[in-house]
């Protein structure tokens, strides 16, 4: 079975970053569960604590593929105990992101080149197009 993406990843990277998500409310009780249940996820089984978004070539927007990541609650203990590791579950190609961004209360996403030392850039201006 393939493991769990911890890092984005593409082909070859020409761009890496972060992206951060705020749904509305409190992350772990709220909104993000809701949205779990929404797609389907059994919350008595699965505690979702991450998403994975992934679009290819020739992908409209509507076709952009978004996969939840969840801790198995039912083999949580013994795996931890027999592992040292948390057993996590992705639930692959489980929503749109045309349908995750009618949930979402903020979105952000910073990309740059992979060679680039960010430790030495430092923003010294902001110039809107405006």
């Amino acid at each position: 079975m393939d493991p769990v993406t911890i890092k984005a990843r593409t082909s070859y990277d020409d761009l890496v970053g972060t992206i951060s998500i705020d749904f509305p409310g409190d992350f772990r009780i709220t909104e993000f569960t809701n949205y779990a249940s929404s797609v389907g996820i059994d919350l008595s089984k699965y505690r979702p604590i991450g998403l994975e978004i992934f679009g290819g070539e020739n992908f409209e927007f509507e076709e952009i593929e978004v996969s939840l990541i969840s801790v198995d609650l039912e083999k949580e203990a013994n795996y931890k105990k027999e592992n040292g590791k948390v057993p996590v579950v992705r639930f692959v190609k489980i929503d749109t992101l045309k349908n995750l961004f009618t949930y979402l209360h903020r979105l952000n996403i910073t990309l740059f080149g992979k060679y680039e030392k960010l430790e030495q850039l430092e923003i010294v201006d902001q110039i809107s197009k405006e």
